[in-house]
């Protein structure tokens, strides 16, 4: 088995097992540049409820949250510019 799957297998198991603690988790993955997939191993957006993306708009210098995927709610999929200040995330 190789590396990848590996690591597919083990997000698997440790993603079934939260879901059977009924326990909520907040899970961050990091993207490589350019990727058009949602986490870096390429499975955990298929297991979870909810994914926000935070990028960053360097031709505006502006960060931008988009929410693409929210279980039973309904949201826009339209990134949403935002600053990251002391007091937290706060939307322009």
């Amino acid at each position: 088995m190789g590396s990848t799957a590996a690591t597919r297998v083990h997000v698997h198991r440790i993603l079934s097992i939260l879901n059977k603690e009924n326990c909520t988790v907040m899970l961050t993955s990091e993207i490589l540049e350019g990727s058009r997939s949602l986490s870096r191993d390429t499975i955990s957006e298929f297991f979870v409820d909810g994914i926000i993306l935070l990028d960053l708009d360097t031709t505006m210098d502006r960060r931008k949250l988009t929410v693409r995927k929210m279980t039973a709610t309904k949201h826009t999929l339209k990134p949403q510019d935002i600053v990251i200040t002391e007091e937290g995330i706060k939307f322009l």
